[in-house]
């Protein structure tokens, strides 16, 4: 996971410095033409939190989602029809709203079909995006997505990566032979989660590697979680700078 983590499956500021499809930088495209912002990609974020929450589905999978997203938009190779699914335009997407929004109804739609147990039909999405998509355009984008990306989209999550160095934190308190209740490893595990859902509304923290703002997860909840006191917090973070330091031994080559 962790290597995957360093893989060429990140992503670069195409919201401000993207070229189009035809190789020609976006500075030179029409002027007063709409570009999406970071505002519109954070409303998208809130709206598939809103869609999976009502379907009662893992938040989790909206990371997945705006992960494709980010990744497709950062795609340097031009997007072009295979057979099944017509050409969609980089540069048309990003200065389209509606575009824009049907690239993330068929991530959330992909990442449905990979992270849960119940999958959502092409119609269903279609009947939550209120007639805006059709089920037709829904799986034409997904079949898009699926090729510009050659199908890599199980990247991990900040989530799944903090999940595991935490893990891994708790087994150096334990060889420590330091014990800190279960409820409070319960609370920093809420925390944590809920810190790397408020990460995917963030364009920038989109831009860092999973492992980075699943660190920084790590140290705002045990910072932030009151039921931990400071002895156990000096330890919980002695033991997250040792799994640090390994990890750049690690990776220090890459």
């Amino acid at each position: 996971m962790m290597a995957q983590d360093f893989t060429k499956d990140s992503c670069c500021d195409y919201l401000h410095h993207v070229d189009n499809d035809d190789g020609v930088p976006n500075e030179f495209s029409v002027i007063g033409c709409y570009r999406i912002t970071e505002d519109d990609r954070t409303k998208i974020v809130d709206w598939c939190y809103s869609v999976i929450d009502s379907c009662q589905l893992n938040r989790e999978s909206v990371a997945m989602a705006m992960n494709i997203v980010d990744r497709f938009m950062s795609n340097p190779h031009r997007v072009s029809g295979n057979g099944i699914s017509p050409r969609f335009s980089r540069r048309e997407i990003h200065h389209d709203r509606v575009k824009y929004q049907l690239l993330a109804v068929s991530a959330l739609y992909i990442a449905i079909k990979v992270n849960e147990r119940v999958v959502l039909s092409s119609e269903e999405l279609a009947a939550v995006s209120r007639g805006i998509y059709s089920k037709e355009s829904i799986e034409a984008m997904e079949c898009t997505i699926l090729d510009c990306l050659s199908w890599r989209v199980c990247v991990p999550t900040a989530l799944q990566v903090g999940n595991v160095i935490f893990e891994l934190m708790i087994a150096k308190v334990k060889e420590a032979n330091i014990s800190i209740m279960a409820c409070r490893i319960k609370s920093i595990r809420e925390e944590l989660a809920y810190q790397t859902e408020i990460a995917v509304r963030d364009y920038q923290l989109a831009l860092q590697r999973p492992s980075t703002v699943a660190f920084m997860a790590i140290m705002n909840a045990i910072e932030i979680e009151r039921k931990v006191n400071d002895c156990e917090k000096e330890v919980l973070f002695k033991a997250l700078a040792e799994i640090l330091i390994h990890v750049k031994s690690l990776t220090s080559d890459v």
